[in-house]
């Protein structure tokens, strides 16, 4: 299993699949109901989804859900954990062009959580879930929809001490592509501008690993250079798409680095 995530934090996810050898493993010393087994498929379908195998990554993403229901049921696991599997298949979902599947499953999340469910890990689930949402209705071109549920998730964000994470980043970074798509150039350089303040607090630390949400900076350098595509400033335009090209392949956000090349 540590092979396996120590590849995943590479990049490199045909080698992450040593977690195919820790599931038979764990399903071998632990039975087929444990919190090991079911982090072994999450941890499996992040690696298929990462070499585009979206079958098979929601696949083992409902495996793990399974598992973790009943575990839930027996009070072995907390609400956050389970909404989680939720969020990662509705991921999926969204990416295999299901949207409306992968919004059932975030609501599911979200009522997993309930509203007296609290903690560090639960408010910054529930944050994450709605900004899902929002990018659900962005896919479908649901832009007012979207833009309150990333408000939603923005303000929760903030109000759980995360004014300066990845999570709220995202929210960021997708605000503006949102306000871009809709022609308004003066909202849309409002979030770049505080997708880039949180980069500029959150960088000087430690980074995560190279799949979690700390892409909303290539996301953001992206946006900024198809705006100066539109408005026609070529040599601006080209430096912030590689700057987007240069953090997308750092970590290795394989849709950032297609979209800036």
């Amino acid at each position: 299993a540590d092979l396996g995530t120590t590849y995943g934090q590479l990049g490199e996810f045909d080698q992450a699949l040593f977690f195919n050898e820790a599931l038979q493993t764990r399903l071998k010393h632990l039975g087929n109901y444990h919190y090991r087994v079911a982090e072994t498929y999450n941890n499996i379908g992040v690696c298929l989804q990462f070499r585009g195998d979206l079958s098979g990554a929601i696949e083992c993403y409902l495996k793990a859900i399974q598992i973790n229901e009943v575990l839930m049921k027996r009070g072995a696991i907390e609400p956050h954990q389970l909404a989680s599997d939720y969020r990662n298949v509705s991921i999926a979902l969204s990416e295999q062009g299901d949207t409306e599947r992968a919004i059932a499953f975030l609501h599911i999340g979200l009522q997993t959580l309930g509203a007296t469910t609290t903690g560090e890990e639960s408010e910054r689930m529930r944050g994450l879930l709605w900004r899902g949402l929002a990018g659900c209705f962005s896919s479908l071109g649901d832009d007012s929809k979207s833009i309150v549920f990333y408000e939603i998730a923005t303000a929760h964000f903030q109000a759980n001490e995360m004014e300066f994470s990845p999570e709220i980043g995202l929210c960021y970074a997708n605000l503006a592509v949102v306000y871009n798509a809709l022609n308004q150039q003066k909202e849309q350089e409002i979030y770049l501008q505080k997708a880039l303040q949180v980069w500029d607090t959150i960088h000087q630390h430690e980074l995560p690993g190279p799949v979690s949400d700390i892409r909303f900076i290539a996301s953001a350098y992206k946006t900024w250079g198809e705006t100066y595509l539109k408005m026609g400033r070529l040599a601006a335009a080209r430096q912030h798409t590689l700057e987007a090209l240069q953090w997308a392949q750092v970590f290795s956000s394989q849709e950032l680095i297609y979209i800036a090349l």
